[in-house]
């Protein structure tokens, strides 16, 4: 019911066709909301997407994850990513095109940073609204444990289980072991029915 905003970039030879391409998309959507099309010609795509952004927009987009990030985002998406200040939706290459948000738990990965306990207020807030389980999920490397005490006790989950408990609302939360976090969340959101990290 919000408002949306389809935005693309186009060459002047190929304006024509990227804007009966946003006309068709608006058409399909109009009838849930307001449309708008726009397509920029800038160099810079990053900016015209951030450009004029108000603070309770959410910025939806895909990525190629042809970036420096790993492999996971494309560089278009890291530097939306580094210039707002806000959460984005990042679709990546692999995501089924009947992918849906409500289908699924909502995991929220943390490391032990306050950068990364900042995404339990949007992963909590995306769990409300759809109705999907909130998970916490932190990598460790395989033969180290993670040990964080926790009312004397010395657990691996000890560090998440303390999170859950000052959050609330979580449902459950795990471990996972692989040398390379990317990868041990991607397996992991492959294996059970994760919607959105």
């Amino acid at each position: 019911g919000v408002p949306l905003r389809l935005l693309s970039r186009a060459s002047s030879d190929e304006k024509e066709e990227l804007a009966g391409y946003l006309a068709e998309l608006a058409d399909r959507h109009a009838a849930l909301t307001d449309v708008e099309t726009q397509l920029v010609d800038v160099e810079s795509i990053p900016g015209a997407i951030t450009a004029g952004i108000e603070p309770a927009t959410l910025v939806c987009m895909s990525s190629h994850g042809r970036g420096r990030s790993e492999a996971l985002m494309g560089s278009v998406t890291e530097a939306v990513l580094r210039t707002l200040g806000q959460p984005v939706l990042v679709v990546g290459p692999h995501v089924p095109e009947d992918s849906r948000l409500d289908d699924g738990w909502i995991v929220a990965c943390l490391d032990g940073s306050d950068l990364a306990e900042r995404t339990l207020d949007p992963a909590r807030a995306w769990s409300q609204c759809l109705g999907s389980p909130l998970w916490l999920a932190q990598v460790a490397a395989p033969g180290t444990p993670v040990e964080v005490a926790t009312g004397g006790d010395v657990t691996e989950a000890g560090y998440l289980a303390s999170v859950a408990h000052q959050v609330g609302g979580v449902d459950s939360w795990d471990v996972l072991h692989d040398d390379h976090p990317a990868d041990g969340l991607v397996g992991f959101a492959a294996a059970v029915p994760v919607a959105l990290l």
